[in-house]
């Protein structure tokens, strides 16, 4: 896949990948209708809306857009979403919801999908009519809480829905047995064109391990992170054991280096430099820098 990446995907009889090359969204559809796995960006929406209209999926039969975790890049889209599907039910854990409920959380977050999705229409091509941005007069509408343990439906498909928690609080993760699918969001770590990169354990280094275990050992046919590429078999299983083992060196180095005396500040520059290129850049620096300190901090817990 490379940038550009703008029609449907399909991936099992019943699921897709949606969006464009730098932001995924998943389309399941079963007997009893169809579901959203992630919202993408503000600039996405009208992109996934014409491409479930391209498919001939009805609007109201798409009764849930699931949000995996509460970072702007994943539910950006949700205004746009939402007042293109009049009868999904917004649906996530409490702690994704409740950034949605803060003003000043929601104007933070605009700010982050404004920047990422003026570098996602450049780079790939959108068209930028019909975008509907976040903004703080954003509201929830109709919504449902899940967490991790629960089983669910989405579209009379049957759902498991696992902990993503290491990577942002309340993180979800989704396991759809029918297809053999793991919709893992960014718990796998960043996908680039080059395959595994940049550590994203922002809550627990440790957590965020286990859930890439629970991933390996469910032994997917698909693997459908948030971005860039998609994996299928032996090519999925490499990917997870391969994040888990860069993850892993990233944060011995780092514990290394600081009990050698390197300073928080200066391993956070050193992971900012080594990362901060190619696909990453569609977030701005100081985002990015921040979630770089986030890592370091990580890894020092253990």
């Amino acid at each position: 896949m490379g940038g550009g990446l703008t029609e449907p995907v399909q991936l099992a009889d019943g699921l897709w990948r949606l969006g464009c090359y730098h932001m995924a969204v998943y389309l399941v559809r079963g007997p009893a209708g169809a579901a959203l796995v992630e919202a993408g960006a503000g600039a996405t929406s009208p992109l996934v809306l014409a491409q479930l209209d391209s498919l001939g999926v009805p609007r109201r039969e798409v009764h849930n857009i699931v949000i995996t975790h509460g970072h702007a890049d994943h539910i950006g889209g949700l205004p746009g979403l939402a007042a293109g599907l009049p009868d999904a039910v917004i649906t996530a854990s409490q702690e994704s919801l409740k950034p949605l409920e803060k003003t000043s959380t929601i104007v933070r977050l605009a700010a982050e999908d404004a920047y990422a999705s003026g570098e996602i229409t450049r780079r790939d091509g959108l068209d930028p009519a019909g975008s509907v941005p976040l903004s703080e007069g954003f509201k929830l509408g109709r919504t449902a809480v899940i967490k991790a343990g629960d089983e669910m439906e989405l579209g009379g498909l049957p759902v498991e829905v696992l902990s993503g928690g290491g990577h942002a609080p309340g993180g979800l993760l989704f396991w759809l047995p029918d297809f053999g699918a793991a919709l893992c969001a960014d718990s796998a770590g960043f996908v680039t064109a080059g395959g595994p990169a940049f550590p994203m354990f922002f809550v627990s280094y440790m957590q965020y391990q286990q859930e890439l275990a629970v991933l390996s050992d469910l032994g997917p046919d698909l693997l459908c992170p948030g971005h860039q590429q998609y994996w299928r078999g032996r090519d999925a299983r490499w990917f997870l054991q391969t994040s888990s083992v860069r993850i892993a060196e990233d944060a011995r180095y780092i514990r290394k280096r600081h009990k050698d005396g390197t300073t928080p500040e200066d391993l956070t520059r050193w992971l900012f430099d080594r990362y901060y290129h190619g696909e990453l850049t569609i977030y701005t620096p100081d985002n990015i820098y921040y979630c770089c300190g986030l890592i370091v901090k990580r890894s020092l817990e253990g």
